[in-house]
């Protein structure tokens, strides 16, 4: 596994209805692990992030957003949905972010926001 050729994606080629938890189980055969470090208080903005092969590229995009959420007024949580190759950065990647998704493979970015959004806490989305 490790490429989509290898998933069986057929079945999320529609989207799931009703609520987040609906979302989340409906994509649960499709994540490998979940890393979760809840935000203090409420939140403002959910930024989600996904990304496929490009660790050091990715750490220093969350970065640049952290920089930006500490000069903003709003409590802003972070997502990151990890489709695969980011290996090298996961320590880097998880203090950093409220939520580390990490996929069986590289599942495409719109399954992957799905899966995000329905785990944002935040009344606005914010995709990357």
């Amino acid at each position: 596994m490790g490429c989509v050729q290898d998933l069986n994606l057929s079945p999320w080629s529609s989207h799931p209805s009703g609520s987040p938890e609906a979302w989340i189980e409906r994509y649960a055969p499709l994540v490998a692990s979940r890393h979760a470090r809840e935000p203090t208080g409420p939140v403002d903005i959910s930024v989600i992030v996904v990304a496929w092969k490009s660790a050091d590229f990715v750490v220093a995009a969350l970065d640049a957003i952290l920089l930006a959420a500490q000069n903003c007024e709003s409590n802003v949580e972070l997502l990151l949905v990890d489709n695969g190759g980011l290996d090298s950065a996961l320590p880097r990647i998880q203090e950093r972010t409220h939520h580390l998704i990490r996929m069986v493979g590289n599942v495409r970015l719109c399954r992957a926001r799905n899966l995000a959004a329905a785990y944002a806490r935040g009344p606005v989305l914010v995709f990357i």
